[in-house]
């Protein structure tokens, strides 16, 4: 989700505090284990595939719910 927020690797893996590589490791990881590509790489920029912004639009609901459930 950060990559999606950020825009790029390097600004969600600040947002996250953990280093680039280590980030776009993460991405290759979830990418191979979803068996499809996550983003398209225009203009220096990361662009989210349209299975992408389904899976973000699930995260954003798991998320809130997850926050729900903590308070």
């Amino acid at each position: 989700m950060a990559v999606m927020r950020a825009g790029t690797v390097t600004a969600a893996a600040r947002m996250l505090n953990i280093s680039q590589p280590a980030l776009s490791q993460i991405l290759l990881h979830t990418e191979d284990e979803l068996g499809f590509t996550l983003f398209e790489r225009v203009k220096g920029r990361l662009r989210p595939t349209p299975e992408a912004l389904e899976i973000f639009a699930d995260a954003e609901r798991l998320s809130a719910g997850l926050d729900g459930l903590r308070r």
